[in-house]
């Protein structure tokens, strides 16, 4: 893998934009944590796509499908784009990053909890949650809170 693909430029110049600071080591992109229990934001960029590693819980995936012109992310642009808003929305603590215990994780918009299309968890799994800044917990009522370390 290398950050010399068709995805590194509008992806590298959106991260600048916006004023993500990000490392570059010729091989990915990394966001350093902002909680160690997260851990890095890890970016890899291919011919084919580009992957947005969360710290210790999940993975996605940006492809563009050029051919399919109803497709959202149709060219690398597009995914460079999509990706963005994905990385700043994890940054800004937008999105709940869950994993069950020493195993697989997800991702889901804050609020999305009761959407069934959402990447969300089982239903009364066991699960850990984060958000980019911290810990995070579902009230009772299913309403978010935020736990903070003191």
């Amino acid at each position: 893998m290398s950050t010399a693909t068709t995805f590194a430029v509008p992806l590298i110049n959106g991260l600048k934009v916006a004023g993500i600071a990000f490392e570059d080591d010729g091989e990915q992109l990394r966001i350093p944590a902002r909680h160690v229990d997260v851990g890095d934001l890890l970016i890899t960029l291919d011919d084919g796509e580009i992957t947005v590693f969360v710290g210790n819980f999940t993975h996605r995936h940006f492809t563009p499908h050029e051919d399919l012109s109803t497709n959202a992310a149709s060219t690398a642009e597009d995914c460079a784009n999509e990706a963005l808003e994905y990385i700043a929305g994890i940054l800004n603590d937008q999105w709940v990053l869950w994993a069950y215990p020493g195993g697989a994780g997800g991702s889901y918009r804050l609020g999305g909890e009761d959407d069934p299309t959402v990447d969300a968890p089982q239903e009364d799994a066991v699960v850990v949650r984060y958000l980019w800044s911290g810990p995070y917990e579902l009230r009772p009522n299913n309403l978010p809170e935020r736990t903070r370390e003191q």
